[in-house]
């Protein structure tokens, strides 16, 4: 078996540092390691991470390719990495330089796809603070996606963790849609066509990934922003391939985060401010809805 793992850089040295040392000691119990080919995108013209991966190859132990990608953008950077996928790679697994898997990581999703016949899995995420989060954004829980059970269906799909069959990317031809490239959401964009293509997504317990949180983003701002981004993506996603039936069901979905949000701030303010933040986030998850189908784009890069 043949598998490509995939990531995209920009200017995160140490992230990208530590995402190989943890693909360095990948490890393998349920079945014998697979021939691996790691594939790293250098979002950035001047190639800044090329010394760094010269620097790791020595020692490194699975193929490691670098290439560049100058048109600045996550679509152009991910689709370049689809372009790179050998001719022979049974899967693609993809996963982000800010984020570290644990030994188990590629086992677990292999382990997944072949005991459920998946031909997409999902793994956990785990914030990683690089400083002591405040209580109530550890206790809310806003910046994990999981945990998760063994073989469970999910209605969405991220780039950040995950394991697709190489010909069923290339037989249905997907692709990342570059208009996504400043607005984020263009793994969204890619499973939701997945989705509606007919691939399932199955999720897998134990392939988790730690992904690291600056003080910058352990904060009840960055949570308002990136939900306000979620719900615009699924606008945008709407606009591109909806209907009107599809555009006035998100437009009714947007109106309802809005009055979730409303009632959660009433109801859950008073046991903290996790619960209003809670609160706070449908409504802001609503509103990107609401403004994205006027066309409004908010660009998160």
């Amino acid at each position: 078996m043949h598998v490509a793992v995939c990531c995209i850089t920009f200017r995160r040295p140490e992230g990208l540092r530590s995402l190989l040392a943890g693909l360095a000691g990948l490890a393998f119990a349920h079945a014998p390691a697979p021939r691996i080919t790691v594939i790293v995108v250098d979002n950035d013209a001047a190639e800044p991470m090329r010394g760094l991966v010269e620097e790791i190859r020595p020692g490194f132990p699975w193929r490691l390719v670098y290439a560049s990608e100058a048109v600045q953008g996550v679509a152009s950077a991910r689709n370049r990495y689809l372009e790179l996928v050998p001719d022979d790679a049974d899967y693609i697994a993809s996963i982000d330089d800010d984020e570290v898997p644990v030994p188990g990581w590629l086992d677990e999703l292999l382990r997944v796809a072949h005991e459920h016949g998946a031909p997409i899995v999902q793994g956990p995420v785990r914030p990683a603070f690089v400083a002591a989060p405040p209580s109530w954004l550890e206790r809310g829980r806003f910046l994990e996606l999981g945990p998760y059970e063994d073989g469970a269906a999910l209605h969405f799909g991220y780039a950040g963790n995950c394991l697709i069959e190489t010909a069923a990317v290339r037989r249905l031809g997907l692709r990342f849609d570059e208009r996504f490239n400043r607005t984020g959401g263009e793994d969204q964009h890619f499973f939701a066509a997945a989705l509606k293509a007919g691939l399932p997504i199955v999720t897998a317990a134990g392939a988790i990934v730690d992904e690291t949180v600056p003080s910058g983003r352990a904060t009840l701002g960055y949570l308002l922003r990136r939900r306000f981004r979620m719900g615009n993506t699924l606008a945008m996603i709407e606009r591109i391939d909806g209907g009107l039936g599809a555009l006035a069901g998100r437009a009714l979905k947007g109106c309802g985060r809005i009055g979730v949000g409303i009632g959660q701030c009433l109801l859950l303010a008073p046991r903290g401010r996790a619960g209003l933040a809670t609160g706070l986030c449908n409504m802001a998850w609503g509103t990107g809805a609401l403004v994205g189908l006027l066309g409004l784009r908010y660009r998160e890069y």
